[in-house]
């Protein structure tokens, strides 16, 4: 009996060193792809359709406290809102690097995942 639970001790220490592997080659992937000057563990607030694949087409830099808003247009109702960290915004959608210098108070927006960008201070 005490034979079987070491077995499955180790087998779930396996487990989890392969999990915290994957997270650990994440983590790098996404510094990679950061051209953000923020910390990519920076919440910033997103949508649930944003999370369920709606591509980003406004992202704002907000002027009051440099806050990031990453939406897709469809929702405006607070109980649609969700904060996440900024590496999961660039995890879904990379391209939202191309606007990472966006200064505060200014918002860009674009008609489609690939589309430019048009900045406009808020």
């Amino acid at each position: 009996m005490v034979e079987r639970l070491m077995r499955a001790a180790d087998r779930v220490r396996q487990k989890m060193a392969i999990c915290f592997a994957a997270i650990a080659t994440s983590r790098s992937e996404t510094s990679k792809m950061n051209r953000f000057s923020e910390d990519p563990a920076l919440g910033v607030l997103t949508t649930v359709a944003v999370l369920a694949g709606s591509p980003i087409l406004l992202v704002s830099h907000d002027a009051d406290d440099g806050g990031w808003q990453f939406l897709c247009g469809t929702t405006n109702q607070p109980s649609d809102g969700r904060i996440v960290h900024l590496a999961a915004i660039l995890m879904v959608d990379p391209t939202v690097n191309e606007v990472a210098d966006l200064p505060h108070g200014w918002i860009a927006y674009r008609h489609a995942i690939g589309g430019p960008w048009t900045r406009e201070a808020q």
